[in-house]
């Protein structure tokens, strides 16, 4: 179920923070909801990601060892098991949260599908995982219906694939092409542009979105510009990149004081 990636699914809040909902208790507990309704959403979709990669995950080097089907300590039937124990509590929460069912079914396809066939296409696999960041947004915006800013969505999509690239360029130094036989189509050299110019996409979208839609937060530029130099810092100095790049933000001090000074900005000027 990887508890330590559930964060992921705190995109959901977005909608909001930018709608300036957060101190809304009605608003808040619909989000939470979301939240958790993603939460056992993503935990299926993990489990059901173990069981197609079972094979590949026993010859990677760290896989094998803290995946429970991959070390043996726990069988397919359980885990099968597993995904109908936590899809009878999701379909509980969407019963009386029906608003976020399309958005929740869309995930799935989106994820199921990448499982099944699309993690084996270059470049595709890096969009799909980054169009599961969009659906959560979406998933967050629609429960407390709001819809948000076209240069916010386009910003977090290519925050997104930037993540997304990093990751790749990890496993391939990890464990090379064995625990993912696409690595073997991409290099160092295509992933580092598509890093790049993620990068760059994502600080001229948040830019826009800033002056076009949110001036108030136009001093907050200078904090994202200095998180996404931080994470190239990390990757050409560290011995050890993270595979994670939820784990690698999250162990990193600076990006978190980063974050935080970000978070304290919006909540004030917003």
């Amino acid at each position: 179920m990887r508890p330590s990636q559930w964060v992921k699914n705190l995109i959901i809040f977005f909608p909001l923070i930018f709608a300036k909902k957060l101190f809304d208790l009605e608003a808040f507990i619909l989000s939470f909801i979301a939240f958790i309704c993603f939460v056992l959403a993503s935990s299926i979709i993990y489990i059901f990601n173990d069981i197609c990669d079972l094979e590949y995950d026993k010859k990677h080097p760290i896989k094998k060892k803290i995946r429970l089907l991959a070390n043996s300590n726990l069988k397919k039937k359980d885990a099968y098991l597993l995904i109908v124990l936590l899809g009878f509590l999701l379909s509980l929460l969407l019963k009386s949260n029906i608003s976020i069912l399309n958005t929740v079914i869309f995930f799935f396809i989106l994820n199921i599908s990448y499982s099944l066939y699309f993690k084996n296409i270059v470049i595709i696999d890096l969009v799909i995982v980054s169009m599961s960041y969009l659906v959560r947004v979406f998933a967050g915006g629609n429960i407390i219906n709001v819809q948000l800013s076209g240069w916010l969505l386009i910003c977090i999509f290519c925050l997104a694939l930037f993540m997304i690239s990093f990751k790749r360029i990890a496993e391939k130094k990890i464990s090379g092409f064995k625990s993912r036989p696409v690595l073997k189509k991409y290099n160092n050299e295509i992933l580092l542009k598509i890093i790049d110019l993620t990068a760059i996409c994502s600080i001229i979208f948040y830019s826009l979105y800033t002056v076009l839609v949110n001036p108030n937060l136009i001093f907050t530029i200078p904090l994202v510009l200095m998180g996404f130099f931080r994470y190239y810092y990390l990757y050409y100095t560290s011995k050890i990149f993270e595979e994670s790049p939820i784990k690698l933000i999250f162990s990193d001090k600076p990006i978190i004081l980063l974050l935080i000074f970000w978070l304290i900005i919006v909540l004030v000027i917003i």
